[in-house]
C-alpha cells in the first residue's frame, strides 16, 4: 500500500500532523500577542503560553466534531496550508519531508523518556529524597530560620540543612513539604536575604501543588511525541521561577532583597557550566531591581481573542 493512502485515511497520523503544526502556528500567533500587547508579566504570559499546550489536540477534536466539512475537496480550495502537500512532496519515490517528519516524532519520543521517565523511574528505585534525609539536620537549632519561620508565619514546612559547602536550595511538594539549604547558602546571606530566598521557595512549594500545573504536565506527557510542545514547556518552566519571585515578593515587599540576594548565590559566588543559566538568573535580577513587569489591562479580553485568532487560523490549517 502506498504510504501516502495509508496516512490520509488515518486518525492516528491525522491527529499526530495536525497537532504538531496547530501547535507551532498556535506558538507563533501566542508569541506575536506578546509582543504586541508588551505581555512581560510572568503571571499573565504563562496564561497566554498555556494556549498552544492546551488549544491543539482539543482543536483536532473541536474540528472533527463541529468542523467535518474541512475534509471536502471544496472548503480546500480555500485553505491556508495543506500540511498533506507538505509532508508528501515527492522527490524521486521518495518523500523527504514526512520522513524527517517521523524522525522529529522518534526524537521526540525519545527525550521525553529520557527527561522525564527514566528520572522519574530513578528516583522512586533510589529515593533520592530519603538519602538527603540522611545527610542533613534540623533548622530548629538554627535561631535565624526559626525566626524567619516566625516571620512568613509558616508552621508547616520542614526546613532541612545540608552539611555542604557548596551552594545548594531546592524544595520538595508532597506529603511532607521541604526547603533543603546548605550550610554555605546560610553563610552567604543575611536574615532578609535568607527569608527571601525562603519565600522564593515556599512559593514554588504552593505552585507544584497548583491543579493548573498538574494540567500542564498531562497535556506535556500526552504530547510527548511533538517537539513544539517539549520547548514551550520548557519556556513555562523557565517562566515559572520569575513567577515564583514575584509570589515571593507578596510576602518580603522588597524586590531589591531578593535580588540580591540571586546575586551574592548565584553570580557573585555560583559557577555555570552553561552561560544560558545565567542570562536567564541575571534577567531575573534585572525584573526584580527594576520592578519591571507591567500591567496587563483587559487580560480576559486579550485571552479570548487569541483563542479565537488560532482557532479561525487553524481551521484553514488541515
Amino acid at each position: 500500500m502506498d504510504i501516502y493512502i495509508f496516512f490520509i485515511n488515518s486518525y492516528l497520523f491525522i491527529f499526530l500532523n495536525e497537532t504538531i503544526f496547530y501547535t507551532l502556528i498556535s506558538l507563533f500567533i501566542v508569541e506575536r500577542v506578546i509582543s504586541l500587547w508588551d505581555i512581560n508579566d510572568p503571571e499573565k504570559k504563562q496564561y497566554f503560553l498555556y494556549i498552544p499546550l492546551i488549544l491543539p489536540p482539543l482543536s483536532f477534536f473541536f474540528y472533527e466534531l463541529f468542523a467535518p466539512f474541512r475534509r471536502y475537496v471544496s472548503f480546500r480550495e480555500f485553505i491556508i496550508l495543506d500540511i498533506n502537500s507538505i509532508l508528501f512532496f515527492k522527490i524521486l519515490n521518495f518523500y523527504p519531508f514526512f520522513y524527517l517528519f517521523l524522525l522529529l516524532i522518534i526524537i521526540s519520543t525519545l527525550v521525553f523518556i529520557i527527561q522525564e521517565i527514566i528520572p522519574l523511574f530513578y528516583y522512586k528505585v533510589n529515593k533520592i529524597e530519603d538519602e538527603h534525609d540522611l545527610k542533613t539536620n534540623s533548622y530548629k537549632n538554627n535561631d535565624i530560620i526559626e525566626n524567619i519561620l516566625k516571620e512568613l508565619n509558616i508552621n508547616n514546612i520542614e526546613i532541612e540543612i545540608l552539611e555542604d559547602s557548596n551552594i545548594v536550595i531546592f524544595s520538595i511538594a508532597g506529603d511532607k513539604d521541604k526547603i533543603i539549604l546548605s550550610k554555605a547558602v546560610i553563610s552567604l546571606l543575611n536574615s532578609e536575604e535568607l527569608k527571601a530566598v525562603i519565600a522564593h521557595e515556599l512559593a514554588h512549594i504552593k505552585r507544584n501543588k497548583s491543579y493548573i500545573l498538574i494540567l500542564l504536565y498531562i497535556f506535556r506527557a500526552l504530547q510527548f511525541y511533538n517537539p513544539i510542545s517539549l520547548i514551550l514547556f520548557r519556556r513555562i518552566v523557565n517562566i515559572e521561577e520569575m513567577l515564583c519571585d514575584k509570589l515571593a515578593l507578596k510576602k518580603i515587599d522588597n524586590p531589591k532583597v531578593l535580588a540580591k540576594a540571586l546575586y551574592k548565590l548565584f553570580i557573585k559566588y555560583g559557577e555555570f557550566d552553561d552561560d544560558f543559566e545565567r542570562k536567564k538568573i541575571l534577567a531575573r535580577i534585572k525584573f526584580l531591581r527594576f520592578n519591571s513587569w507591567n500591567k496587563v489591562r483587559f487580560f480576559h479580553v486579550k485571552i479570548f481573542f487569541a483563542i479565537i485568532l488560532i482557532l479561525l487560523i487553524n481551521l484553514f490549517v488541515i
